[in-house]
């Protein structure tokens, strides 16, 4: 398809109205998705990344909506974890709206190496966890949306940039 990607730019006080909803449908479909918003200041070298709201998470074989987190995880081009952060737990939504803010301290000459992975989780009976999806932006990013994502945001000069990603199942390990 051509334009299938949702996007506008927002600053952390402003979310996007309606629920997603681009001309693709992000947001709005049954494919669990999360909007996210990024954003980098050269000046302070920091990358700020906001988890702001999911859509349409589930488990399979279960009637009632997960208790979902967001973690996120910023690797270094070998792979090592910089970072790991992760949401308060939602409970029982489908479509939980966190609003959290994660601030990450990031050289510009760091930028273009790093990796940002981000996992939605639900947590299950007995301390068990379940990945729902993930995706992933910067130099591991693989998906156009992820890649267009991380461009914008590096050309945004401190604008936060949201997006809708959809979360894919992980068959390796993260």
């Amino acid at each position: 398809g051509s334009d299938t990607g949702y996007s506008e730019t927002c600053s952390s006080n402003q979310v996007a109205g309606g629920g997603g909803g681009g001309s693709g449908g992000f947001g709005v479909s049954s494919q669990p998705e999360l909007f996210l918003g990024l954003a980098y200041s050269a000046t302070t070298g920091q990358l700020m990344a906001e988890v702001i709201k999911g859509s349409a998470f589930r488990l399979a074989g279960s009637s009632r909506a997960p208790d979902t987190f967001v973690k996120l995880t910023v690797q270094s081009a070998e792979g090592r974890s910089l970072f790991k952060s992760r949401t308060p737990t939602f409970t029982c939504n489908p479509n939980p709206m966190w609003k959290e803010n994660f601030v990450y301290p990031i050289n510009k000459s760091q930028l273009a190496r790093i990796t940002l992975k981000v996992g939605v989780w639900a947590k299950k009976a007995m301390k068990r966890r379940h990945l729902i999806g993930c995706f992933a932006l910067g130099r591991g990013g693989l998906g156009e949306e992820e890649k267009s994502h991380w461009q914008d945001m590096t050309e945004a000069r401190g604008e936060q940039i949201c997006r809708w990603h959809r979360l894919v199942a992980e068959d390796k390990n993260s």
